[in-house]
């Protein structure tokens, strides 16, 4: 019977968002007329356009620099170049090619506002200098020259962006009271949902307009730190919610607090070490102010370049559909309301060929099943851990988890343990006796990675010992 709530019922209207996710997604960097009179270098910027769009970023730099030799004085060719070397988050190849644009096309639609975040992150980039964080050792559970990694799906405590009746009591003191002593292990980190700030105005909602946009007071990143959080990860669709300022206050109050940040597209890495184990981690997204999960070659030279330095890596991406109806982990792009969401499976296997040790996955806001791919652990979505008064809690959705995995030195893969959660009506999480996500992890599982699922016991264990590596 624990599976009938897994097959309830789907509302009406995830049928019409079935629909509109079949109809065709146009390239989101598409022109419809030619922006040359010279037909070589308008072929070239078209093809410089269509590689720009399946992320094939080399091959699309090469295309516009041979357009701009042949047309050297055309803004919009300068402007699509410039979009290039920001996937590429190359801020003063992007900075470049924009100055010329607003010489050459003054006129040209949103240029203000995207030429001011290039200028605000290159200079974030001047200012950046890189380290490694030396974290205490805590907790005693794990065996020397291991490392248990505890990790969390989707946290927002609160958002007053359009009221303060949207905020906990106490200033969400008690928002963790119930899942506190489940969260033990060496490294503890989640996703953080939302910037951290004081800002008044979303650069994300047009004025007197309503839309979806997180922000929680600084003050509240206290929380996380005395909940026994490390580091959060702000590569997800909110966080730029307020833009630069509201990221980089995001920053600054969970640095006086003690937690680190990683996942920002000034800032997609971090590396620090605890039981005398070195660690990269590395955040993507999906959208403005993240790594795009699409850009492949970057991520895999990101988690290259931190394995020489680290015994172990951890990629978290936060990608892929939403909903009820995106439980199970598809083949190939996802798609949301027509924004492409990533391909999280080819992802995810990239990224352990090129030297991650696990995968965390969120986004989807539910579960999914847990893959094992070559030794490694990749949980492709978390689901939500905490979105107080912000998250659908209906059906599947109010059931989440917490990921423990033990990893050795080596970065091999010892044992894992999922603690099942359940969130209430305000979707605020405490322990699920009944254990519902786990028969949903092992249902999913087997459907979506039949030779490579990892299926739990009664009480949430795993261990390698029980499925052949493949």
């Amino acid at each position: 019977m624990r599976n009938t709530l897994f097959l309830t019922k789907r509302p009406s209207w995830l049928l019409f968002l079935f629909i509109l996710l079949l109809i065709p997604t146009p390239p989101a960097f598409a022109t419809d007329q030619a922006v040359s009179q010279n037909p070589q270098a308008e072929a070239l910027y078209q093809e410089g356009i269509y590689y720009l769009y399946k992320y094939r970023l080399e091959k699309a730099e090469q295309k516009m620099k041979k357009a701009l030799a042949l047309d050297p004085q055309n803004g919009k060719i300068h402007w699509e170049t410039g979009w290039v070397y920001w996937q590429k988050g190359a801020w003063q190849d992007v900075v470049r090619h924009w100055s010329r644009t607003k010489e050459l096309t003054p006129e040209q639609k949103d240029f203000d506002k995207y030429f001011s975040l290039a200028t605000q992150y290159l200079q974030w980039e001047k200012e950046h200098q890189s380290e490694r964080f030396q974290l205490q050792n805590r907790w005693q559970g794990s065996r020397p020259g291991e490392i248990t990694i505890v990790a969390v799906g989707d946290i927002m405590m609160g958002s007053n962006a359009v009221s303060n009746k949207k905020l906990p009591p106490l200033k969400g003191k008690l928002l963790f009271r119930e899942t506190r002593d489940l969260l033990q292990g060496d490294l503890l980190f989640g996703n953080l949902e939302g910037p951290l700030t004081t800002a008044e105005v979303s650069t994300k909602c047009k004025p007197n307009q309503r839309c979806y946009a997180f922000k929680t007071p600084p003050q509240y990143g206290k929380n996380l730190k005395d909940t026994g959080f490390d580091l959060v990860n702000l590569a997800n669709n909110h966080s730029n919610d307020f833009g630069i300022e509201g990221i980089k206050e995001t920053i600054q109050s969970l640095q006086q607090t003690g937690v680190l940040s990683f996942g920002h597209m000034t800032q997609p890495t971090t590396q620090l070490e605890i039981n005398g184990i070195k660690i990269g981690f590395l955040g993507v997204g999906t959208t403005i102010g993240t790594l795009h999960i699409n850009h492949t070659r970057k991520a895999r030279s990101l988690v290259q370049a931190l394995k020489k330095e680290n015994d172990l890596v951890v990629v978290s991406f936060h990608a892929g559909a939403e909903g009820v109806a995106a439980s199970h982990t598809p083949q190939g792009h996802e798609y949301f309301f027509r924004e492409d969401r990533g391909d999280v499976r080819g992802f995810s296997h990239a990224m352990i060929d090129a030297g991650a040790d696990l995968i965390i996955g969120h986004g989807p806001h539910t579960v999914r099943g847990i893959e094992y791919y070559k030794g490694k652990v990749i949980a492709y979505s978390l689901g939500n851990f905490l979105g107080y008064l912000g998250f659908n809690t209906s059906g599947i959705l109010r059931y989440s988890m917490i990921l423990k995995v033990t990893l050795d030195k080596a970065g091999k893969t010892k044992k894992l343990n999922v603690v099942p959660l359940e969130l209430s009506r305000q979707a605020v999480p405490s322990l699920d006796p009944q254990g519902f996500v786990l028969t949903v992890l092992n249902d999913l599982g087997k459907s979506d990675f039949p030779e490579r699922a990892i299926l739990l016991d009664q009480n949430g264990d795993w261990t390698p010992s029980t499925l052949k590596e493949q």
